[in-house]
């Protein structure tokens, strides 16, 4: 049986994959943040342990980060350390054969936001180190991947669907930005179903591509196609109320290449429908 580590494991897709990839590999996870999550992290922190992990693995899937645009425009040092020299870390410190990299797909526009060019030189960092010393890798840029499994914790506060789901709580969305040169003024997106994402992951465990590939539908959806069909889909109904834009957000983001190692399993209103 293969041996896989996973940084980032109790992060929201390192949670999901662990699932995933229960019972077909041997999985070992490496998180600075131990939560009380299903799939718990044999490591600690690697930048904190400050040692190369002693173990061989088949296989390293580097999904660890800073994901926040905002708060990579507030402290981008925070983010280019994290997001590059933690990778140039994972890199160097851990024996493998094959090396995955979650990148995202705002690296297309690298000079949006200090979290969009940390991740677009993290690719460069992942190509030039893995051509160089002749390792398999992959790197996928993830688009906005949302839905999430009964009993697994979203991360990101900042997203999406975390956002949708306190606003059925609380009454009221905050939307920042309407005046978008968009049909309806807000922002276009493409959402990727994770489970999706992380069979994607799971394909190039065994089949490594050695180049960028692109994980998303090509479907774009506004934000506030989003509003209205979650509350459609869930029977609810909240305030909206518009801020002004955040510094960062692109305009649209969205996929442009067709990748063999994706496929749409479920359908938008699929992953907005919460379970009851």
């Amino acid at each position: 049986m293969k041996k896989i580590l996973i940084t980032g494991s109790s992060g929201y897709i390192g949670q999901h994959l662990a699932k995933m990839l229960q019972g077909k590999y041997d999985v070992v996870g490496l998180d600075r943040c131990l939560r009380k999550v299903p799939f718990m992290p044999k490591y600690g922190d690697l930048w904190g342990a400050n040692k190369e992990v002693e173990e061989n693995f088949d296989t390293v899937i580097h999904l660890a980060g800073s994901v926040s645009v905002g708060e990579s425009i507030e402290f981008p040092y925070s983010y280019y350390r994290n997001n590059i020299e933690g990778t140039d870390l994972a890199l160097e410190s851990i024996i493998y054969k094959n090396f995955i990299f979650a990148s995202t797909g705002a690296a297309e526009y690298p000079e949006s936001s200090p979290y969009a060019m940390s991740k677009r030189c993290a690719e460069d960092v992942v190509k030039e180190y893995c051509e160089r010393y002749e390792f398999n890798y992959t790197t996928f840029r993830f688009y906005n991947v949302f839905g999430c499994d009964e009993g697994i914790r979203l991360t990101n506060e900042d997203g999406l669907l975390s956002a949708l789901r306190k606003a059925k709580k609380t009454g009221t969305f905050n939307l920042y930005g309407n005046n978008y040169n968009t049909s309806d003024g807000t922002a276009i997106r493409d959402y990727v179903y994770v489970n999706d994402i992380c069979r994607s992951i799971e394909m190039a465990i065994e089949n490594p591509a050695n180049r960028i590939e692109e994980l998303g539908t090509g479907e774009v959806y506004s934000v506030q196609n989003m509003i209205n069909l979650y509350r459609k889909n869930n029977n609810c109904d909240f305030n909206v109320v518009v801020k002004s834009r955040r510094k960062g957000d692109v305009e649209r983001s969205y996929c442009k290449k067709d990748s063999t190692y994706f496929k749409k399993t479920v359908t938008i209103s699929d992953m907005l429908k919460e379970n009851k």
